[in-house]
Order: structure tokens, then C-alpha cells, then sequence
């Protein structure tokens, strides 16, 4: 029942404790569960309307979250979209991203090894400092 508009009001508050913990729980929501197939993409743009918070750690969550749902979903347009976010992200943001996806090792694996087969995305086009911590943790 988390709607966009709710969404953009709490995010609004800009109190990161509380919306990093909100993020924390949706990610992992969505990239827990099975959806329609229609309302991924729904799922994704609310999950990713928490981008706009300059946290590595509420950063790092829309990217799992889009990741993990977007490989086990077969949608195109969710992987696009971590895609374009993971190319642009921060530096902090890229460390989080890797120790989170260290923790989740298996589903990120998944979800990285499908990508060529769907929308064409190679991994050597992730940023280098994430392609260093995949090869750290054997990602």
C-alpha cells in the first residue's frame, strides 16, 4: 500500500535514519517476493524514488532491489534502470553496493549472469570500482 505519493512525502522528510530503514525493508521486499508481471515495473519506480536520498546505504538498496527483481522477473525495463543507475553511481555508493551484493552473493550472481542474455548489458561496463570488489568477493 506504499504508493508513490506516500512515497515522495516521506522521502520529502529527509530524515535519513528513517528512510534508509523504510528503503532497506522495500528493497528486500521486492526482491523477496514474486510480483505480477505488470506491476514490476510499478514496484521499481517507487523503489527508485528513494535515489534522490545521497546515502550510499539507501543507494545501494535500490540497487539490489532493482537488480535482484528485474533478473528474476525478466523485465527489461527494471534492468535498464539499475543499469542507468549502477553506470552514474558514486563512489560510497559503489563500496556499499559491492559489500551488500558480498552478503548476497548468490542472488547478485544470478541476477549479473543474466543480464547479457537480456538486455545485452556486459559486466565490464560496470563501473571499475565495482568490477574490483565483484572480483574480490568471486562475484
Amino acid at each position: 500500500n506504499l504508493d508513490s505519493e506516500i512515497l515522495e512525502k516521506l522521502v520529502k522528510i529527509n530524515d535519513t535514519n528513517m528512510v534508509s530503514r523504510l528503503c532497506g525493508i522495500y528493497a528486500k521486499w521486492i526482491y523477496s517476493y514474486s510480483f505480477d508481471f505488470a506491476m514490476c515495473d510499478v514496484l521499481a519506480s517507487r523503489l527508485d524514488s528513494f535515489w534522490i536520498i545521497n546515502d550510499p546505504e539507501v543507494r545501494s538498496n535500490v540497487l539490489l532491489g532493482l537488480l535482484i527483481m528485474g533478473a528474476s522477473h525478466n523485465r527489461w525495463y527494471v534492468e535498464q534502470k539499475f543499469v542507468s543507475r549502477i553506470k552514474n553511481c558514486d563512489d560510497n555508493t559503489a563500496r556499499r553496493f559491492v559489500l551488500e551484493s558480498a552478503v548476497r552473493r548468490r542472488e547478485v550472481i544470478s541476477a549479473i549472469n543474466h543480464l547479457p542474455k537480456s538486455i545485452n548489458f556486459n559486466r565490464s561496463e560496470l563501473p571499475p570500482l565495482i568490477q574490483q570488489g565483484f572480483a574480490k568477493h568471486g562475484i
